[in-house]
């Protein structure tokens, strides 16, 4: 083998184990320096539709900036059918749909709830910590079974919901008919600082009241909303006295 094959052949030579070991050391060794935050994000776009990824790191961007994501606010009279959108259908978009319904039917109004996930499994049960957290609202989980998103859905939609900025970039792109509808539940939230409601599918079951604390408020909020919107309207039809 002349130098110029062995030089060849060291070039393509699989690494050694030792080769291996050093570089997990330094890949240690430089994550020791990334920030928490930087190294949460890297595993949300991991996690996101690949397509959707650079849409989300540019919502991430204007976010950051103070700049709000929230594609619109206002609730049209004539909505009926909300659907409520998150990553597996299994914590914050079930439990937004069963609170919305108990407040939608204690306040009489002829509207209809649904939730699903846009990486969800079809027939998982709710998360425990959801299914405990919902109980103390009043509300149970107990027969729920998670349903992934179709375009059937969104297109019956008169309203969609979602939770966080990755929910909004995959739904913009997956379903991007749907783009006139999307409303991010977080808009309706009392602390103006909200800009999302995060997944708390990591957290402990404190951070699973936490975000059942925060979707409620957001529901009664957007309760009111509808129902403002629908007596504003009966208003504007009324002939003048």
């Amino acid at each position: 083998m002349d130098s110029h094959s062995k030089l060849r052949h060291r070039e393509t030579a699989l690494p050694t184990q030792a080769d291996m070991a050093t570089r997990q050391r330094i890949r240690r060794s430089i994550t020791q320096f990334v920030p928490d935050c930087l190294k949460n994000e890297r595993a949300i776009v991991l996690r996101t539709y690949p397509l959707a990824r650079i849409y989300y790191a540019m919502l991430r961007l204007t976010d950051s900036l103070g700049l709000r994501n929230h594609p619109n606010v206002s609730i049209p009279p004539h909505a009926k059918h909300f659907l409520f959108v998150c990553y597996g259908n299994i914590m914050r978009s079930p439990v937004a749909e069963a609170l919305f319904r108990k407040c939608a039917e204690e306040q009489h109004l002829p509207i209809k709830a649904r939730s699903a996930g846009l990486h969800a499994i079809n027939g998982t049960t709710a998360d425990p910590r959801a299914q405990r957290s919902a109980a103390d609202f009043g509300i149970s989980l107990a027969n729920h079974r998670a349903q992934v998103l179709t375009s059937e859905m969104t297109e019956l939609a008169d309203i969609i919901c979602v939770m966080d900025l990755q929910n909004q970039a995959e739904l913009r792109v997956r379903f991007p008919s749907s783009r006139k509808k999307i409303r991010m539940l977080a808009s309706f939230a009392h602390e103006r600082s909200l800009s999302e409601i995060p997944d708390p599918y990591f957290d402990d079951a404190t951070g699973m009241k936490r975000c059942c604390i925060v979707l409620a408020s957001c529901v009664l909020k957007l309760i009111g909303e509808i129902t403002e919107t629908r007596s504003r309207d009966v208003r504007q039809l009324k002939p003048p006295a």
